[in-house]
């Protein structure tokens, strides 16, 4: 499991972009053949938690956890990984990783590739890794702003909801081909239902752009079956949702 990493700087500064490069940790890991990883919103509980490794590992079943630390200074990253023991509750291995946020799926596949080799000799397809790469953005700003917006939506208000739809739409303006914020700003409206009258025509265009741009994500996916779902097609909801599932594997969809 990939605990929540600390953010070394000033408090709530970074903290969306922290939490949005270990979301895409846990993603790209859990698409390693011979790795079983717990999904992220399982692991957020454990934020700021108190609890030993050995008794995270006891609750979730597991024998290893990944933590960490990020430090952002300007457009350079420092990315501090250590994996953890649960039943010794030693660390087995740490590394840190340096580079710049245009270059972050590189750095972030860097550090899949080690915790991969580490890890009983988990070999990792890099050819899988890199086609989740179609649903990201090399702008650091774009990525910024649907960092922030996932942030808002998690305020489940009417007010953090319509601020979350103009910055998707900023990011979008900003790199019209990242997927994920097509596919996140149709989840936005369609979230919406009580805010924008352009639900759920706008948000499904939005979800087939997404689609159109990168067919196997599963974010798309399961954005496209929520859709469905929520248009009373059930049958064709039912077979996104299976898609985004096998996409993904265990990463959690909601």
């Amino acid at each position: 499991v990939v605990l929540p990493f600390k953010n070394i700087g000033t408090a709530g500064e970074n903290d969306h972009i922290v939490e949005g490069i270990v979301v895409d940790l846990n993603t790209m890991l859990s698409n390693v053949d011979g790795l079983k990883v717990i999904g992220s919103v399982s692991a957020k509980t454990y934020k700021d938690t108190e609890k030993s490794p050995t008794e995270i590992g006891q609750e979730l079943n597991t024998g290893t956890l990944i933590q960490g630390s990020i430090q952002k200074s300007g457009p350079q990253l420092k990315i501090n990984v250590q994996v953890i023991n649960t039943t010794s509750g030693e660390i087995s291995w740490a590394k840190n990783f340096e580079g710049i946020e245009t270059d972050l799926f590189s750095l972030q596949s860097q550090i899949v590739k080690s915790v991969g080799e580490n890890l009983d000799g988990v070999v990792v397809d890099e050819s899988r890794l890199n086609a989740l790469k179609k649903s990201g953005t090399t702008n650091p700003k774009a990525y910024d702003l649907v960092q922030r917006a996932k942030s808002l939506m998690d305020g489940n208000s009417k007010v953090s909801t319509i601020k979350a739809i103009e910055l998707y739409e900023q990011a979008i303006e900003i790199d019209s081909n990242y997927a994920d914020a097509h596919a996140l700003l149709g989840v936005a409206h369609s979230d919406s239902t009580g805010v924008s009258i352009a639900y759920p025509k706008v948000a499904y265009s939005n979800a087939k752009k997404a689609y159109e741009l990168d067919p196997i994500s599963p974010i798309i996916s399961g954005a496209l079956g929520r859709f469905k779902m929520y248009s009373n097609d059930p049958k064709t909801s039912i077979l996104h949702f299976q898609k985004a599932y096998e996409l993904s594997n265990k990463e959690n969809l909601g």
